[in-house]
């Protein structure tokens, strides 16, 4: 048996027989105390895993923060791009607004131009529509001075184209526009009117004929003399033979001396039993 006296003692046997430490441990210590290394050991691997998790952690959140860098300065170059697109956009808008101003002034200065356009328009048309009326009422002038000439220069031809053609053996000039009114003439008018065979105003007309001629078988021919014949010359030269007729209650033919006779002209003479003689001028 063995004897120990001291703590000494008792530490060197401890060491010298690892079993009764082990057997000592169990005795003094509790279960929890037993069971600490392997806790603590079980601690340290799982507190191992935890860093290990939080380093990935921690290496993501930087990983994130990099990324979050990057954005905050692409978002800072995206923002000077953008002033930079605003400082432009307002230079142009400043020049947008100088043009339009400098359009709107030469709007002005167009209205203005077309309103002063339009003033010498109307000018140069009331100048136009003075000098068409002076032309207007030359060529009228020139046009009733040729009228005047032709009729002269024809009413001998009334006779002539009464013998020839209308076939009279003894005519003569019953009544002109140069002031000729035959006493023969003058006696059948008086005579009508006094009988009431045709009315003195009606009748009055006949003495705007421009040529009568009469022959001595009481047949009668009424001229109307036109450069240029229209219907008007035409039912003039009819109506005027009406009257004349009437009047004289002899034959009567309603005729025309003219220089040009257009289609129409033509057939309305055609369709009234118009005789139309064509004379040329000059």
């Amino acid at each position: 048996m063995t004897t120990i006296n001291t703590i000494e003692e008792l530490a060197r046997i401890l060491r010298e027989q690892p079993t009764w430490a082990e057997a000592l441990r169990s005795l003094v210590l509790s279960e929890d105390l037993l069971d600490l290394p392997a806790r603590f050991d079980r601690f340290v691997e799982a507190q191992g895993e935890v860093n290990a998790s939080l380093r990935q952690s921690v290496e993501a959140l930087q990983a994130s923060n990099a990324r979050l860098e990057r954005f905050v300065e692409e978002l800072q170059a995206s923002n000077a791009r953008l002033e930079r697109f605003v400082e432009e956009l307002q230079a142009s808008n400043a020049r947008l607004e100088r043009v339009v101003e400098e359009l709107q002034v030469s709007n002005a200065r167009l209205e203005q131009s077309v309103e002063e356009l339009r003033e010498f328009v109307r000018e140069q048309q009331e100048t136009n529509r003075l000098v068409n009326q002076r032309l207007n009422n030359m060529e009228g002038r020139l046009g009733n001075l040729e009228g005047r000439e032709y009729e002269r220069s024809t009413r001998s031809k009334a006779l002539s184209r009464s013998v020839a053609v209308l076939g009279f053996s003894g005519p003569y000039v019953a009544l002109n526009q140069d002031g000729h009114t035959d006493p023969r003439f003058v006696r059948a008018f008086a005579l009508a009117v006094n009988q009431g065979a045709v009315g003195r105003e009606r009748s009055s007309d006949l003495f705007e004929a421009d040529v009568v001629v009469s022959n001595e078988d009481n047949r009668h021919a009424v001229f109307e003399i036109s450069i240029t014949a229209d219907n008007d010359d035409i039912h003039r030269a009819k109506a005027r033979a009406e009257i004349l007729a009437q009047i004289t209650g002899g034959e009567v033919t309603p005729a025309v001396i003219t220089a040009n006779l257009r289609g129409p002209q033509r057939e309305q003479a055609e369709a009234e039993n118009v005789t139309v003689f064509v004379v040329p001028y000059p």
